[in-house]
């Protein structure tokens, strides 16, 4: 993950930074045959078959949708990632419930 950076843009962390190793070790754990959402994605693709949520367009989100208001049906999704999004959310626990 990431771009080729050189000089001193090497140094400064890209807005899509991955947070964790571990975060893509989860998601292609569960393998392209998964339904895996990004939600709060904010341009990032951490595997190609993962579905990007976010409530902007960045030219590559798959579902511009709120968080609390996904167009997804309770139990119909594999795994859902949600890294760095409580912080930016009106209300997180309608999120989280």
């Amino acid at each position: 993950m990431g771009w080729n950076k050189s000089g001193l843009r090497r140094l400064i962390p890209e807005l899509t930074w991955q947070c964790s190793p571990q975060v893509e070790r989860i998601v292609t754990s569960w393998g392209p045959g998964s339904r895996v959402l990004d939600i709060g994605a904010g341009g990032r693709r951490i595997a190609p078959y993962v579905i990007t949520v976010d409530f902007v367009d960045s030219g590559d989100t798959d579902v511009v949708a709120d968080a609390t208001a996904t167009p997804f049906r309770e139990e119909s999704v594999d795994l859902l990632v949600a890294t760095g999004l409580l912080e930016h959310l009106e209300d997180e626990v309608a999120f989280l419930e």
